[in-house]
């Protein structure tokens, strides 16, 4: 008795796995982008309206290169200010998918406890935003295929 086992279509399998960490690159790359920019949005529509929309203003990103990574950020000296508080009551928002140790430390170098310091309450808009973003992000990369 005997019997033959015929593959069809392996050299077009091998071809995807050749090609799949650069597949897979290319759509962490795209997911990440989409990420930054949600993050930048959220964030804008979450700051405090001021005076002189300046707040709103300075949020910006920088999409991902590998070399240097995704930057989301509020370019105008007052945004620690809102987004951590500021006074005897400074308190930080506890983020889920954060590193809080390291954004408490962040956090504190804003603190102040002296001289005429206006006693502000916390208003997140960055900080938050990057969490629920960051959740989502993991979420889609886990279910990227080849």
């Amino acid at each position: 008795m005997s019997f033959r086992i015929e593959y069809k279509g392996i050299d077009r399998l091998s071809k995807r796995f050749k090609a799949a960490p650069e597949e897979v690159k290319k759509k962490v790359h795209d997911i990440i982008n989409v990420t930054v920019l949600s993050i930048e949005n959220n964030a804008r529509a979450r700051a405090p309206l001021g005076e002189t929309y300046g707040l709103k203003g300075s949020i910006y990103s920088i999409p991902y290169s590998g070399s240097y990574g995704a930057v989301v950020g509020a370019r105008i000296y007052y945004s620690p200010f809102v987004e951590f508080g500021t006074g005897p009551g400074f308190q930080i928002p506890v983020y889920r998918n954060l590193n809080m140790t390291s954004l408490e430390g962040y956090a504190n170098t804003f603190k102040r406890n002296k001289g005429n310091v206006v006693n502000l309450p916390h208003r997140p808009f960055l900080f938050n935003s990057a969490s629920e973003e960051l959740y989502k992000m993991v979420s889609k990369i886990k279910k990227i295929k080849i």
